[in-house]
């Protein structure tokens, strides 16, 4: 598994650029990317590379280089942007942050306030400075910005705060998504602002995996740092209280300060239903799955799924490359099974997952299912090596995020151990959840 954030740096000054570089790999947590001088290579580079953080000096944003920051954001919503900034354009700052941008910093700000900046705004949260320089007083009014006592890269500091681990039930018909985004309803939007309001103050919640537009899930799990007073069953009850009715809070459990839900996970596994009934074309059921009414051929599908088990570049069922971590995921177990009585559905465990990997896939299967492709197409799209195309990816609303599996239990207690009993089992599990409704 690879770890480490991953940063391209733009900034007109060489040795500047190296300074920086300097700084961020000392930690052994960050990687350099790219470096460049040029505000629209950095826009390439972002697209091309999927950096965890684009950090780019406030001057390159002169004349068109705020545009090539909008497109970006449109393009890419989920890149997340930290300016390099001074107190000579504190008067920028409103069209910077209108522009999608998540952080900014002063140049003036120490090596270690630096790191801690790039660690929130890589991990999906905000860092607007509340003043540039030390002589010109506050220049920016901002909320208070809770900064992550437990992230891996702060090394040396005294932590007084528990780190929870969250495994939570969502319906992805109500969100944009997992990750946040500027003016879109998304899931860690919704539980950091759940929590803005039980503590008063922003933190930053930490996911394991970013489930696309209309995604389900049923066991993704994320992690926050609270202060000491709270226990887990508090925190269960309060959130469920508090949280959108789309999403619950299955189990909330104390994990240590360098447990991250992303880097520490060893292995993913999804659902995908399908809907081969006519009755899963009724509103109670066409929400949680790919509601396809007709039949499809399980032994034809269960035989290109046992392809699919070790290692293999799934380039080929990828929306878009990786060229840093690669194509090659090692796939644990894959296989179809009857659905209650509604239909088929797809289960597959990996290490890891490429963009919208597992909808290429059950595409391309129900496609082989129907005998609209030939069985032996599967080996030829798994080998990386053909021009072959893979079918359409099935529809999102049928797709579950349903485990998240880490070495070792970080804490010992059991799976459930701080489950909120007084909400039962809510959810998109089986079928609709009571009182779901789009957040705002």
């Amino acid at each position: 598994m690879e770890f480490g954030t991953k940063v391209v740096l733009a900034d007109a000054h060489a040795m500047v650029r190296t300074g920086l570089k300097l700084v961020l790999q000392e930690t052994e947590r960050m990687r350099v990317v790219g470096e460049t001088d040029c505000v629209e290579e950095a826009a390439g580079m972002s697209r091309r590379l999927s950096p965890d953080i684009l950090v780019i000096d406030l001057a390159l944003l002169r004349g068109g280089g705020l545009r090539a920051i909008r497109r970006l954001k449109t393009r890419e919503p989920g890149t997340n942007v930290l300016v390099l900034t001074d107190s000579e354009h504190r008067e920028s700052l409103d069209p910077i942050i209108k522009a999608g941008v998540r952080g900014c910093i002063g140049k003036d700000r120490t090596a270690r306030e630096l790191v801690i900046a790039v660690d929130l705004v890589a991990a999906g949260g905000i860092w607007i400075c509340r003043r540039l320089d030390r002589r010109a007083g506050p220049a920016f009014s901002t909320p208070k910005v809770h900064r992550p006592a437990t992230h891996h890269t702060l090394r040396g500091m005294t932590h007084r705060e528990t780190r929870f681990k969250l495994t939570l039930h969502y319906d992805g018909a109500a969100f944009r998504g997992w990750q946040l985004q500027p003016g879109a309803a998304t899931v860690q939007g919704a539980v950091e602002e759940a929590l803005s309001r039980l503590t008063g103050e922003r933190r930053t919640v930490l996911g394991a995996g970013r489930t696309d537009t209309g995604v389900h899930a049923t066991g993704q799990v994320a992690s926050v740092a609270l202060p000491p007073s709270w226990t887990a069953a508090e925190l269960a009850r309060a959130l469920n209280a508090v949280l959108p009715g789309a999403i619950w809070v299955r189990d909330v459990e104390p994990v240590p300060d360098g447990f991250h839900p992303r880097y520490r996970a060893v292995s993913r596994s999804y659902e995908y239903r399908i809907g081969t009934a006519a009755r899963a074309a009724s509103p109670f059921h066409r929400r949680w799955c790919w509601p396809l009414c007709r039949p499809l051929d399980l032994d034809a599908a269960n035989r290109a799924a046992r392809l699919l088990p070790g290692e293999h570049a799934f380039r080929a069922f990828a929306k878009s490359g990786q060229p840093q971590r690669g194509h090659v995921c090692r796939v644990s177990s894959a296989g179809w099974r009857p659905w209650k009585d509604l239909g088929v559905m797809f289960e597959i465990s990996a290490n890891r997952f490429l963009h919208r990997m597992v909808r290429y896939l059950v595409g391309t299967m129900v496609d082989i299912a129907r005998r609209r492709r030939g069985e032996e197409e599967m080996a030829v799209l798994l080998s990386g090596n053909s021009e072959l195309r893979t079918s359409r990816p099935a529809p999102p609303q049928g797709l579950f995020l349903t485990r998240v599996e880490y070495a070792a239990d970080p804490v010992g207690a059991p799976a459930g151990a701080f489950s909120d009993p007084g909400r039962g089992s809510r959810g998109p599990v089986d079928g609709p959840a009571p009182n779901v409704r789009r957040t705002p």
